[in-house]
């Protein structure tokens, strides 16, 4: 008999509206189709549509923008991090030049165009990823790489990541208020020692933690096995669902390919091409 984890199976809430009316796999799979198309694109448009489209599905999904904005700002930071760097990592047309320690540096126009490419496109995969996970429960996502087949292992370590990870946070939470309420960064000395001494109070409680549920695992006969409950068997109107996202995906890059083209191809060829055919056509035989 299978006793599926009370955790993980627990209702939790669940997004509404568009997403809630799809299943969580078909769901995973715009989540995947969306991030190769941002990858693989050399412009900005289907990054900066991509990102547009996640920001606006959590909102839509009920997320508020007070919700929004803190997930945002890390992959912000990274973007802009990225951005910088690539300034000065490419030749070209030279932006401005940048001084430090008699070293100079210069930044181009395809640094900054590099930059501001991979920044969109890191910013579009974190809108996508948090429009997926934050409004799908864990036992859904375990479910999908169960049904995906995916490694047992990685499975095993994702449901021991999600049930331990809150209870690490709480605790370096813990040790670090302890430490500001004893003037552990009062200074930046004291700062120092003080984030030193987290660090090596974390490393010792996460080795405890993992020891002691190592323990409590091995006296409950844990087999490696994790039961969830089985998702339902995929109908014609899920598969229909996956085919929609495919077209539509490969005629919205045949269409960006073809405004490319028009966009290079000079105006003054097309026109110069029909003065000679009419003047072919009225020519006198």
């Amino acid at each position: 008999m299978k006793h599926y984890h009370p955790h993980l199976d627990s209702k939790q809430p669940t997004a509404t509206g568009i997403l809630g009316k799809l299943d969580v796999r078909v769901r995973f799979f715009y989540l995947l189709l969306g991030l190769l198309a941002s990858l693989a694109s050399d412009g900005f448009i289907v990054p900066g549509v991509l990102c547009i489209g996640g920001i606006l599905l959590m909102r839509f999904s009920g997320m508020s923008a007070s919700g929004i904005v803190p997930r945002l700002l890390t992959p912000f930071s990274i973007a802009g991090l990225v951005a910088f760097a690539q300034l000065f990592l490419h030749e070209g047309r030279e932006l401005f030049t940048l001084s430090i320690l008699h070293i100079t540096f210069a930044a181009t126009y395809e640094g900054m165009r590099m930059g501001l490419l991979i920044g969109i496109k890191v910013i579009s995969a974190a809108a996508l990823t948090w429009s997926f996970i934050a409004f799908t429960p864990v036992h859904r996502i375990l479910a999908v790489t169960q049904w995906a087949r995916v490694p047992a292992v990685f499975t095993e370590l994702m449901t021991l990541v999600f049930r331990y990870l809150f209870v690490l946070l709480e605790t370096v939470l813990d040790i670090k208020n302890a430490q500001t309420l004893r003037g552990g960064y009062t200074s930046f000395r004291h700062s120092l020692r003080s984030a030193a001494t987290l660090a090596g109070m974390t490393f010792i409680k996460t080795w405890e933690q993992a020891d002691q549920a190592s323990q409590a695992m091995t006296c409950r006969c844990y087999d490696g096995r994790i039961y969830l409950k089985p998702l339902d068997r995929l109908t014609f109107w899920h598969y229909g669902q996956i085919v929609v996202g495919i077209t539509l995906s490969i005629v919205s890059q045949f269409l960006l390919k073809l405004a490319y083209a028009a966009k290079e191809m000079p105006v003054s060829y097309g026109f110069a091409k029909i003065r000679r055919i009419s003047a072919r056509s009225c020519k006198p035989a």
